[in-house]
């Protein structure tokens, strides 16, 4: 549990940022189960864009691949752009999350998968467990994409390569899932907070790198250009990475950035988060500044070591305010030593859920 503790292990906690939206005019579900095609299967309807090789492939002897069918197909793109384009014929229309399963080459390669003409998210495949290496599959359960909306009948799926250079990027795929997205509106209840951090408290010097989200990182990464905030990372829900970067000093709350997050349509959230050291037996003052509509969720939890021995998550609730207000906690990680993530999750539930975040802190209360 996330209590007071009287042991002191070294632990890292991740602080993540979380957005939740759920809009008025998205389906909120799509009815009936979930449909699969056998990649080959769509083969005799499938579409090369922008030139590339396409073959129907058989698991190797002996099988290192377990193909699903005994077969796949592999795309062999010419250079960037170059795409492959399903044709899926869906049964009920609605929202329903997308997955790509064994998905391997010899090499690896960035594709963003487009439904019918919808950019819905990139994947990065790698070489994994291929013919050509006996390593065993991180991805057995499949490559999630973002949500996607489909139509009743016919619907396209493109896979395009991201890479400028040519062939190096297979994407072998042994089937494709369309699992419906159930999408209830949340329901809350918000905690107190501290508008004002206690006057007497001694706190320690910040924890978070890049608190007010004024560092970035220019990146031209398969000839697209992107800005990573230093420090942080973002969860496949946010739309576009450069649209959460506010530029406009008097948007911000100090300096001359923040960070704006608003999670895509169709998805469930938005997160941004980061790893930060603590401590067992200490506690910790966490405040933000934020404004804008919706819920703000605190979240916490743990994600390494691998086996983890608490594997609580705590939950911080707070409604979000339109002016600039301050936000301000205390959490002890747990008595077991063994937290090492805490997430930082703000949830907004309306429908036009956006919020902007700025001067985040996490620092060790000094007893």
């Amino acid at each position: 549990m996330w209590t007071k503790a009287t042991n002191r292990t070294t632990s890292n906690v991740v602080l993540k940022l979380t957005l939740l939206s759920v809009c008025a005019n998205t389906p909120l579900m799509a009815q009936q189960g979930k449909q699969r095609w056998e990649a080959e299967d769509l083969i005799a309807t499938a579409k090369i864009i922008n030139s590339g090789d396409l073959l129907v492939i058989r698991a190797p002897e002996p099988e290192r691949i377990p193909f699903s069918g005994g077969r796949a197909i592999s795309f062999v793109p010419r250079g960037k752009s170059s795409s492959l384009e399903l044709r899926l014929p869906v049964e009920t229309a609605g929202v329903y999350n997308v997955i790509i399963r064994g998905v391997r080459g010899p090499s690896c390669g960035n594709y963003d998968l487009y439904v019918n003409g919808e950019d819905r998210g990139q994947a990065l495949l790698y070489s994994a467990k291929t013919i050509h290496t006996n390593l065993d599959s991180s991805t057995v359960n499949g490559i999630r994409f973002k949500k996607a909306y489909f139509e009743k009948g016919e619907n396209t799926a493109r896979f395009e390569f991201l890479q400028a250079q040519g062939r190096g990027g297979n994407l072998v795929l042994d089937s494709l899932e369309l699992i419906p997205a159930n999408r209830q509106p949340p329901q809350y209840k918000f905690d107190t907070f501290d508008p004002e951090i206690p006057a007497a408290e001694k706190l320690g010097p910040n924890l978070v790198k890049d608190p007010g989200f004024e560092e970035f990182s220019p990146q031209d990464r398969f000839t697209r250009q992107h800005e990573d905030i230093k420090g942080w990372r973002f969860n496949s829900a946010v739309p576009k990475r450069t649209e959460c970067i506010v530029r406009d000093a008097s948007l911000a709350h100090t300096g001359e950035k923040a960070l704006l997050l608003h999670p895509d349509p169709l998805e469930d959230n938005a997160v941004v988060y980061q790893q930060v050291l603590t401590q067992s037996g200490h506690r910790y003052r966490v405040s933000f500044y934020a404004r804008g509509k919706g819920a703000i969720i605190i979240m916490f939890y743990q994600t390494a070591p691998a086996k983890a021995e608490d594997t609580t998550r705590g939950y911080n609730t707070f409604p979000a305010s339109e002016n600039w207000q301050r936000y301000s906690f205390v959490f002890s990680p747990s008595a077991s030593g063994k937290i090492q993530q805490t997430g930082f999750a703000l949830y907004a539930a309306d429908p036009d859920s956006t919020v902007y975040f700025d001067d985040v802190a996490v620092r060790k209360i000094i007893d």
